[in-house]
């Protein structure tokens, strides 16, 4: 096991962490619910702030934050894995197969294989838990810090998340025009090249570790491959989004490593909201708003904006999620509570549930109660209500497993 800090330096649990991760978890919930309900909402958050991208950003932040932590409590990268397999899984497994009840009971049999593997997004499928799409980008997240933290210690891990924040600057030299006219993004998204391409980078780094830069190749090796994986697997999200969020996350991991309070983490968080901003302003006029899930109930009061000339973020409007996300993760980190705010620990112990589960409960409640409004209320109820026994029954046995089964794997 690699000792980044030591005993005494090492983080305690921070509540204020799990109260945010509750806090987050309920305004996904809101966006999603308010959005399927009100138009109006829709095209108001599409076009203006979105609340559920602010949460899901600050999923990245904590992630990022937490996972190093994690990683070092594991003496392999075996034990990491069986560990992050069952913490995740179990629920996902739950959640889909009630998916497959609610929307998708004949998808054929390969649907189904995906969907259970979580591989829908490699296989560019429809993914049936439309929240799923971050597990994708976390695994990721996961498998690349574990590696790094593992061979290449603290500072190879360091060095790669300085790398991945400025992973933005170099959509900007790639991305000069629209993100239509991306062609490298297309090529990206392309398998066929991805296999042509992913050769030549590995054989790069190769040459690199060979040549006794063996920090530096593992970092390139790995950005290289997350960042390939990440634009194929995710092809409803532009490349240069992607790397939006690679970096938010890397600034999680950077707010772990680096002292609190000093000039270079300073300077970090001033060089990532400012690609940030500057990055959004580059790509105004170019990011439509997507068209929205359209209900069954109630269909007269999407018809005026079905009808109406499509909507054009506004620069800012992604930009504000990002930069709000970063002072109140930071905020939250240094809060220490005088005393516990049971409520918000409850929500901060169901998020992940909670996260999954949200979307399936409010189309099943919205189709049972044709839109009405009582439906909103119903669906928070019963998606509470699932996601607390989805927690005490298969969430928190399969941490306990996976505990069990990953610990006496042996050291690297």
């Amino acid at each position: 096991m690699i000792n980044i800090k030591s005993q005494e330096q090492a983080q305690a649990y921070l509540p204020s962490l799990e109260y945010l991760r509750g806090l987050a978890g309920l305004m996904v919930v809101a966006q999603h619910l308010f959005e399927i309900y009100s138009p109006e909402f829709y095209y108001f958050s599409a076009t203006r702030v979105r609340f559920g991208e602010w949460g899901v950003l600050i999923f990245f932040l904590i992630s990022g934050y937490l996972i190093p932590q994690t990683v070092v409590r594991h003496p392999s990268l075996g034990s990491f894995v069986i560990n992050r397999v069952f913490r995740l899984f179990p629920v996902y497994l739950v959640v889909t197969i009630l998916a497959w009840w609610v929307s998708w009971p004949n998808a054929p049999v390969r649907e189904i294989l995906a969907a259970l593997t979580l591989t829908q997004h490699l296989l560019h499928m429809n993914p049936w838990v439309g929240a799923s799409w971050t597990l994708h980008y976390e695994w990721l997240f996961y498998l690349a810090t574990a590696v790094l933290l593992l061979y290449g210690g603290r500072n190879g891990l360091k060095r790669a998340a300085f790398v991945a924040l400025l992973l933005p600057v170099l959509g900007m030299i790639l991305w000069r025009g629209s993100a239509q006219s991306a062609s490298l993004g297309e090529f990206m998204q392309d398998p066929a090249s991805l296999w042509r391409t992913l050769p030549w980078l590995l054989l790069a780094a190769f040459w690199l570790w060979r040549r006794r830069v063996r920090g530096a190749a593992l970092a390139g090796a790995l950005l290289a491959v997350v960042l390939v994986l990440l634009n194929w697997g995710n092809g409803h999200k532009a490349p240069w989004f992607n790397m939006m969020l690679w970096s938010t996350y890397a600034m999680g991991v950077l707010l772990y490593l680096l002292p609190a309070n000093s000039r270079i983490l300073k300077l970090v968080m001033a060089v990532y909201l400012g690609v940030i901003l500057v990055q959004f302003w580059r790509m105004a006029g170019s990011h439509p708003v997507e068209p929205p899930w359209l209900p069954a109930w109630r269909p007269e009061h999407w018809l005026p904006y079905l009808a109406a000339p499509g909507a054009i973020k506004h620069w800012w409007t992604d930009a504000v999620a990002f930069v709000a996300a970063l002072p109140v993760f930071i905020l939250m980190l240094r809060w220490r509570p005088a005393r516990p705010y049971r409520v918000l620990g409850w929500l901060g112990s169901i998020s992940y549930p909670l996260y999954l589960i949200h979307g399936e409960v409010i189309r099943l409640v919205g189709g049972l109660t044709h839109g009405h409004p009582v439906g909103m209320v119903l669906s928070i109820a019963l998606a509470l209500g699932l996601a607390w026994l989805i927690h005490r029954l298969i969430e928190l046995p399969g941490i306990r497993l996976g505990k069990r089964m990953s610990w006496p794997l042996p050291t690297n």
